[in-house]
């Protein structure tokens, strides 16, 4: 299969667009492969960063967006970190958050792979690896750049809400019943009244 084809690289859009919203340094390697990834398929003029922009970002409205990229021994730009160095505006945020709730669809299109972003939404029977830290309703996990709180509502409803951690506290909540929270600040990344406030307003329920 190569990248040229609709599944490679809404696969790849994916990938990105969700390690591009998390603060783990490791995440720089998935960066760097990606990129070796693109140009072995595309050649050495392809460019993740830009296909990013006009693929993903301007089909929902995001014109644009800074980020911070390596410096290549000839001073010119590398790749972006993706690990960190994303400045979004709380618009960009919703707008990818949107993106992301939406199944990866914007306006009738399919921008993302459906396939992987419920992986990564945990919409599937696959799971991440555990984080070390927990909560009353179980543990924490993370995966595909997502981490995950476990949640469960006071009619036994049990959920996991996916979530963007950016550095400094920047958070991002994905809930079950669609909405979206997030909190801008050096609040930490600790979610569950955040979860807890979502569900008092629409109460998560199978099938949302």
């Amino acid at each position: 299969m190569t990248l040229g084809t609709s599944t490679m690289r809404d696969s790849l859009r994916v990938a990105v667009t969700i390690t591009a919203s998390s603060c783990d340094r490791d995440t720089f390697t998935v960066a760097a492969a990606l990129d070796s990834l693109l140009t072995s398929r595309e050649g050495e003029n392809a460019d993740l960063w830009q296909m990013m922009t006009e693929e993903v970002y301007k089909p929902i409205g995001i014109h644009h967006m800074s980020s911070k990229f390596t410096v290549e021994p000839d001073g010119s730009q590398g790749i972006p970190f993706l690990g960190w160095g994303l400045f979004v505006t709380v618009d960009d945020i919703a707008k990818v958050s949107m993106l992301l709730q939406n199944g990866g669809r914007h306006k009738g299109k399919q921008i993302l792979s459906p396939t992987k972003l419920a992986e990564a939404l945990y919409q599937t029977d696959k799971r991440g690896l555990p984080t070390g830290e927990s909560n009353g309703f179980g543990k924490n996990s993370y995966h595909m750049s997502l981490w995950h709180t476990p949640y469960t509502t006071e009619s036994g409803f049990s959920t996991s809400i996916a979530e963007m951690h950016g550095w400094g506290g920047m958070l991002v909540c994905l809930m079950p019943n669609r909405m979206i929270g997030f909190r801008i600040g050096n609040g930490g990344t600790r979610s569950l009244e955040m979860i807890k406030a979502a569900n008092r307003i629409r109460p998560f329920a199978p099938g949302e």
